[in-house]
């Protein structure tokens, strides 16, 4: 597991740019849904209160994650966890 200082921080307003940077280096990127159960973490520590609050705000769960090939969640590891538990 990696600390949360050494991952990638995307704002939401950037996440265009993002997808746009990688496939400019030769990345390419695609949007699909995938299960949550399926992904797994790489970051170390999650804040519980960022996690709840989340889960009380529906409409801030509506950014994609941003996940390897592997299936690793690379960004939107707050959010990956509370639709986990939502799930749930």
């Amino acid at each position: 597991m990696i600390p949360r200082h050494l991952l990638p921080q995307i704002p939401s307003n950037q996440l265009d740019e993002f997808r746009d940077f990688l496939n400019g280096h030769g990345i390419r990127t695609k949007i699909h849904r995938l299960p949550v159960e399926s992904l797994k973490p790489i970051q170390k520590h999650i804040n519980r209160a960022k996690v709840e609050a989340l889960k009380d705000d529906p409409m801030k769960l509506k950014n994609p994650l941003i996940v390897s090939k592997g299936g690793y969640v690379v960004d939107g590891h707050h959010r990956w966890v509370a639709e986990k538990e939502l799930d749930e």
